[in-house]
């Protein structure tokens, strides 16, 4: 009987904990925002103090062009491919600005970085005219990580209070580095639910714990440190379904360096799908019926320009009886093409054909849906649309036809002397290949 009683409790216990990690989970929190693609921070090492600021800026800028275009790709042999040398060797030509900041660490300044900004509509344009296949953000899986130290006996379990006290082990810094996105643990969530390498992990423990913090994968490392000082650094890579896919071990090496690594090998294992079935562009013929303003034609032209990364041109082939065809050079999949047409508004779509890649549509004076065109894939703002109520300008004599795009994208110029708060922002001097 009083087997049956401990059973029933240990049961109730499960139970009750799974319950507590639920909750836990709904608050949990991002680690890196969506759109910061196209900022890369590189700290200054200890070891290029004594170079002088130009030599410490070109080193870093160097890093940070390699990095971008990693973050961008998903591929790591970008120093392979003659197509990103020009990016690699004119660094500065990319670049819109700079800032030097400090690092904080428990409000005490430990050290500096410099966050360099690149210029992501001349990468675009660049990108397009050779055909270079950028991953947006929004293709990319969420990864929650469960990170742990093993001192001796004792484990510490790296929650967000441990990862401020362990800066050496906080694996969200190489996660924003790679472009890859990660979800944290809440501080609430009990040492016997957390995951641990080696442990042999159970597939439904996993799933739970994946489709809690709606993660398409869960990451665990642990660095493993004996009596004698000796390291030992662990992680496991478990997929949707609570498979191992990925695993790895180093020994006596810094765990920064390790988890550097790791995310490299995350963010090319995650783009190897997409960059497959992106590498080969796609056309689609748009034909827009109904449509009687200029305003309106340039409102749709707006918004299939502003699909980039995804779609890599548009084109207005015709113009004529209120109807438009567009010509869209695209990367990708079809139907995910389809899904961001359908969501600009005042654009409904009546018909399309997967096989010759042809849809139809036809201009709604009532936002169909209502919801805006979604540019978080490229964190670039929607161009304005002209507000309804405002004075429009019927389109020309039937018949017109047009071989270039109605709106194209001014290049950003460069700004000088730009201040931020906290940060001193410069202008740009004049004047090996990273470890992923």
């Amino acid at each position: 009987m009083l087997g049956v009683w401990q059973n029933n409790c240990r049961r109730v216990q499960k139970v009750v904990a799974m319950l507590f990690v639920m909750s836990a989970f709904f608050v949990g929190s991002a680690a890196h925002a969506g759109d910061e693609l196209f900022d890369v921070k590189i700290p200054i090492s200890d070891s290029d103090a004594n170079l002088s600021k130009q030599d410490q800026f070109d080193k870093a800028l160097a890093e940070a062009s390699r990095v971008e275009l990693m973050r961008l790709t998903g591929r790591l042999d970008i120093n392979d491919d003659d197509e990103f040398q020009e990016l690699l060797q004119n660094p500065k030509d990319w670049l819109s600005r700079y800032s030097y900041q400090p690092i904080v660490q428990e409000g005490v300044a430990v050290g500096t970085q410099i966050e360099f900004s690149f210029d992501r509509k001349h990468i675009y344009q660049y990108f397009q005219k050779h055909n270079l296949v950028l991953w947006p953000y929004s293709n990319r899986p969420n990864t929650l990580v469960f990170g742990s130290q093993k001192l001796g006996n004792d484990t510490v379990n790296l929650n967000s209070d441990a990862l401020e006290d362990n800066p050496a082990l906080d694996y969200r810094k190489p996660a924003e580095r790679m472009g890859v996105p990660v979800l944290e643990p809440s501080d609430a969530v009990v040492s016997s639910l957390w995951i641990y390498p080696l442990q042999n992990a159970s597939p439904e423990q996993v799933v739970f714990l994946e489709s809690q913090a709606k993660a398409d994968y869960l990451m665990t490392y642990q660095e493993e440190v004996s009596e004698t000082g000796d390291k030992t650094f662990h992680w496991e890579l478990f997929d949707k379904q609570g498979q191992k896919v990925l695993d790895g071990q180093a020994d006596n090496t810094l765990a920064m360096d390790n988890l550097k690594d790791i995310f490299a090998r995350l963010l090319d294992y995650y783009s190897q799908g997409y960059r497959a079935q992106a590498d080969i562009l796609g056309s689609l013929t748009l034909t827009l019926d109904n449509v009687k303003q200029v305003e309106d034609l340039e409102s749709v032209e707006a918004a299939l320009n502003n699909l980039k990364p995804v779609v890599h041109s548009v084109r207005l082939n015709t113009l004529q009886n209120n109807q438009a065809n567009f010509e869209i050079i695209y990367q990708g999949i079809y139907s995910n093409l389809l899904t961001k047409i359908q969501q600009i508004p005042h654009v409904l779509v009546t018909d399309n054909d997967t096989v010759i890649g042809v849809v139809q549509a036809k201009w709604s004076e009532e936002a169909q849906p209502s919801q805006p065109v979604n540019s978080s894939d490229t964190g670039v703002a929607p161009d304005t649309v002209t507000p309804a109520g405002t004075s429009s300008t019927p389109l020309a004599t039937p018949g017109q036809t047009s071989g270039n795009s109605a709106s194209q994208s001014p290049q950003l110029e460069k700004g000088n002397d730009v201040q931020t708060e906290g940060a001193v922002i410069e202008t740009m001097p004049k004047s090996e290949s990273i470890a992923p």
